[in-house]
């Protein structure tokens, strides 16, 4: 991937000296590693995922919502001017447009330009992404077919794990809970997980969710303290039949899933991690662009997730935020 971004020759003419250059600049490199961080976690999750980035609920005028379970709010927010893509669930192209603004509370997205032919079901993509991303998390546990040249319908190690948390998406939706994490701990340690720790990543509302059911079951001992009361965590931590689960929110985590790993497991590969140095250009950063008064830096990565054992991976899904 490549991010490109551009600064007035004229703003360099004025910030001669190394400081006086930083200070131009730092803004514009700042906010360009944290939009490629963004795309890529973005990816790392849902890289060929059958919802993309978001699945169409409705159409009213320029405005689409986003079903609930298939919207993440870090996907979107600060979307203003993103151009995307929307897709039928087979895949077949619907058009192109451009995101004017969004609304986070309400799981909307206003577009310049609705192309023909959307409607319920339909998917959100990055524009230009779809058949190039590299497998995400989601795709990697929900895989039937074959993924890093191996065929999961030959070899059940190489399938994921999925617990159903309510019974599906029209209603049936239930509060993620510390019994079910247990339960897709549990399909793992079937297929070869040990005393390694797992990781579950979630939602920030369903977090939230488990945060107040662990506050419910806290008995106070000795400890406690009448004068000063504290309450909250940034990360929970219990133990389960492996050992330490560690579970974290992410914005990036759509509300509707929930993801048991074992981190080893993952191994990001590839030539190069997000930089701005150019290969076979190390010490340039910035370069004159033809027809305009301009500089332009760009910020770069060659890589890829991989992971060695899928099945002990977990998806939990039909989760109530």
């Amino acid at each position: 991937m490549v991010l490109r971004s551009y600064l007035a020759v004229g703003a360099v003419s004025r910030s001669k000296g190394a400081n006086a250059f930083i200070n131009a600049s730092k803004l514009i490199v700042e906010n360009m590693l944290k939009s490629f961080a963004r795309r890529l976690e973005v990816q790392l999750m849902y890289g060929q995922a059958e919802g993309g980035i978001g699945v169409v609920e409705s159409v009213t005028g320029n405005v689409i919502k986003i079903e609930d379970h298939e919207w993440a709010a870090g996907i979107w927010s600060g979307s203003e001017k993103m151009p995307v893509e929307i897709r039928s669930a087979a895949g077949a192209i619907r058009g192109e447009a451009t995101v004017l603004s969004n609304s986070l509370s309400d799981k909307e997205v206003t577009l310049d330009a609705v192309p023909a032919g959307v409607v319920a079901t339909d998917v959100f993509y990055y524009a230009g992404a779809f058949g190039k991303e590299f497998a995400g998390i989601h795709k990697i546990i929900t895989n039937t077919g074959t993924l890093f040249d191996i065929d999961a319908s030959q070899y059940s190690l190489w399938q994921g794990n999925t617990v159903n948390v309510g019974t599906n998406f029209s209603g049936g939706e239930a509060v993620l809970s510390f019994e079910k994490i247990e339960d897709a701990v549990a399909l793992a340690m079937e297929k070869g997980l040990a005393d390694e720790d797992i990781t579950v990543i979630c939602n920030p509302k369903s977090w939230n969710n488990l945060l107040t059911d662990l506050a419910a079951k806290r008995r106070f001992d000795s400890s406690y303290d009448s004068a000063k009361h504290e309450q909250g965590a940034k990360v929970i931590e219990f133990y389960g039949m492996n050992g330490l689960i560690k579970i974290v929110p992410s914005i990036y985590c759509k509300e509707g899933y929930a993801y048991a790993l074992q981190p080893d497991c993952f191994l990001r590969v590839g030539s190069q991690e997000i930089t701005l140095e150019q290969p076979g250009m190390e010490g340039k950063f910035i370069k004159l662009v033809e027809n305009a008064n301009a500089y332009e830096m760009r910020s770069y990565t060659d890589q890829s997730l991989l992971c060695t054992q899928p099945g002990l991976q977990t998806l939990l899904t039909f989760i109530k935020s």
